[in-house]
């Protein structure tokens, strides 16, 4: 455990409390502040009876897509595809039109209009089955999404796939040569073979915890899934942010104009039918809110949350204007979660003694 100073009394007050209280099972949260890490830290415990601690190797579901946001990103900066390609330049003969016609920066902008929720299951078939899949049905006018919603699966297999075909090389390997092995990110995995990653809980009927999967444990351990199947610990995701921050004053891992470009807004999205449209770059939100610690962040702020039946579970946010990473992570999905969520990110900002954005400017 590691909080420094007493910095965030408000805010791990908030969870110590809801662990101890039984509202929640446990939580990861990790801050840095000014380029030093402020917090580093479990509440309560990962799963039943073992406490958390922050080295925890855990689900994160949605809140790795920025893996394959930075790998395509480092491939337009060499050249190698351009953000209007489409579908067609690598799509089989056979693939549906509209698919084909599908450029890169629709499925990073969520608004390819893919359908969510039809055809197979990502469990169900192999990665390379499922990418088949998506390509040959020809899917009826009335399945397309009317406006920009948030594709929860099937848009980033198109974008693993394309950075497979583009290197030659499996999706593990292009990932860990263009983000993980360059930023010593160690902990982070697509496929987690070797260390099963902890999953997240709900509350049983009877009043204890059990497992929230969607498939046997042996399968999400070993399928591919760019979309929402990797891991992580709370550590290695605020490292990405810190680095992804820095881009934007000095070239790292991206060139700042780079960086600068993902996190213009690209007209929004909406995260679920009848949500707000909220602001989205490429390949990540915008001003906070969409990523699940609440609208108090600066308008010029990004991250990535991960949910579970639109709960965040997960949300990684970076503040550039404050120099502010935050990621927590919950061990358990319940009805409260977001409110959990915007709860701690409002006391963070109290904590560091920052300024409350103003709603009308996000």
């Amino acid at each position: 455990m590691r909080i420094s100073g007493g910095q965030l009394s408000g805010a791990t007050d908030i969870l110590e409390r809801a662990t101890q209280e039984g509202r929640i099972l446990g939580a990861h949260l990790y801050v840095s502040y000014r380029n030093e890490v402020i917090a580093h830290v479990g509440f309560g415990n990962v799963v039943p009876g073992q406490p958390a601690q922050a080295g925890d190797v855990c689900e994160m579901l949605c809140a790795t897509k920025p893996l394959i946001t930075v790998s395509v990103a480092r491939a337009v900066e060499t050249g190698l595809v351009g953000l209007d390609d489409t579908m067609a330049r690598w799509a089989p003969a056979g693939t549906a039109p509209k698919v084909a016609a599908i450029s890169l920066r629709e499925l990073l902008t969520h608004s390819s209009r893919l359908p969510n929720h039809l055809g197979p299951r990502v469990y169900d078939l192999t990665f390379d089955d499922y990418i088949a899949a998506v390509l040959k049905p020809e899917f009826p006018d009335g399945f397309w999404e009317a406006h920009p919603v948030y594709n929860i699966a099937q848009g980033w297999h198109l974008l693993g796939w394309v950075l497979q075909q583009t290197y030659s090389r499996p999706l593990t390997d292009v990932v860990w040569e263009m983000v993980l092995q360059p930023l010593g990110l160690s902990r982070t995995l697509l496929v987690d073979t070797d260390q099963v990653a902890k999953p997240f809980h709900r509350r049983s009927i009877e009043g204890g915890w059990v497992a929230v999967r969607d498939s046997a444990e042996s399968a999400r351990a070993n399928r591919l899934n760019p979309a929402y199947g990797g891991s992580s610990t709370i550590g290695d995701l605020g490292r990405l942010y810190n680095h992804l921050g820095r881009c934007l004053a000095h070239d790292g891992i991206l060139r700042t104009r780079t960086m600068r470009q993902l996190i213009t807004d690209h007209g929004g999205v909406r995260f679920w039918h009848g949500d707000e449209t909220r602001p989205f770059g490429l390949g990540f939100y915008l001003s906070g809110g969409g990523g699940g610690l609440g609208s108090a962040w600066d308008p010029g702020s990004f991250g990535h949350p991960g949910t579970i039946a639109s709960r965040c579970v997960v949300s990684a946010v970076c503040d550039p204007a404050s120099n502010t990473v935050v990621v927590l992570r919950v061990s358990n999905v319940g009805t409260a979660n977001n409110a959990l969520f915007d709860k701690v990110g409002r006391a963070i900002r109290a904590d560091l003694r920052l300024p409350i954005a103003d709603p009308a400017r996000v």
